[in-house]
């Protein structure tokens, strides 16, 4: 069953379902790596963790594991906003759920 007020998406709770969201574009096409991390070399993986609605729409995400300050994170959170998703199923409907995300950032050598 949904939480009691069904739209609380400021605290992350964990709702049963029966098909995970899925990514209808790639995420990491939508990647744009920072200049900043690049100059530097800076390789990585960002964990975000995003609720994704019964539409299929981002509504929000917080950063469970990051690289702050080499504008990674965000470049993470823009790209998994920008994502079109399929939205997650429980019991043949569409439900909102949190779903962690890794967006691994790697250069070309």
């Amino acid at each position: 069953p949904l939480p009691p007020n069904g739209n609380d998406i400021d605290t992350v709770i964990f709702i049963p379902y029966d098909e995970a969201p899925l990514a209808l574009t790639s995420i990491a096409t939508n990647v744009i790596y920072p200049e900043i991390a690049k100059e530097a070399g800076i390789e990585g993986t960002v964990i975000v963790q995003s609720y994704i609605d019964e539409k299929g729409i981002v509504q929000k995400c917080i950063i469970m594991k990051g690289m702050p300050g080499t504008g990674l994170d965000e470049a993470a959170v823009t790209a998994i906003k920008k994502t079109k998703w399929k939205a997650a199923l429980q019991r043949d409907r569409n439900v909102g759920v949190w779903l962690a995300i890794p967006v691994t950032f790697k250069l070309n050598k």
